[in-house]
C-alpha cells in the first residue's frame, strides 16, 4: 500500500521558511562595533566564543584598534565578556572588563566608564571619547 502525501512539499517549504524565526540566544548580537574616535590605540579583548575584526584582519580574540578606526564585534553565545584598555596611554583608559548579555547584547557597565561609552549608539556597541566635543580626559 502506497501512502499519498500531496501536502508534503507545502509542509516542508513552510518548515524551511520558519527556520530563521527560531534563531539562537545570540541572534540579538549579530555584528556590533567599537568606534575609536580617540587619539590613542585601544585594545579589545574578547572572552568566551566572542571575536572581533578590523577591516580584512579576520576574526581574532584581541583587536588593537588604532585612532579613528572601527572594529566589528561578534559576540558569542557562551557568556561573552570583553576587556577594554588603552595600552600606551593607560591614564586615558585603564583596563576594565564587562559582561555582555547574549540575549539583549547589552554591556553591563556597572556605573562610570570614563572615556568610553558602552551601548552607544546601540546595545553592544562601544564608542570612545574624541569627537562631538567629548574630550578625552587624562
Amino acid at each position: 500500500m502506497h501512502a499519498n502525501f500531496p501536502r508534503m512539499p507545502t509542509l516542508v517549504a513552510a518548515a524551511l521558511a520558519s527556520l530563521p524565526l527560531l534563531g539562537s540566544a545570540a541572534s540579538a548580537c549579530d555584528t556590533r562595533h567599537f568606534y575609536n574616535k580617540s587619539p590613542v590605540t585601544f585594545d579589545l579583548s574578547m572572552g568566551g566564543d566572542a571575536q572581533c575584526s578590523i577591516g580584512s584582519s579576520g576574526m581574532q580574540q584581541i583587536c588593537n584598534i588604532p585612532p579613528g578606526q572601527t572594529a566589528e564585534i561578534h559576540y558569542g553565545s557562551t557568556h561573552p565578556n570583553i576587556a577594554i584598555f588603552a595600552p600606551t596611554k593607560y591614564y586615558i583608559f585603564p583596563m576594565h572588563d564587562f559582561s555582555v548579555d547574549p540575549a539583549s547584547c547589552k554591556i553591563d557597565d556597572r556605573g562610570k566608564t570614563g572615556n568610553i561609552a558602552v551601548n552607544v549608539p546601540t546595545n553592544g556597541d562601544v564608542t570612545t571619547c574624541g569627537s562631538n566635543g567629548w574630550t578625552c580626559r587624562q
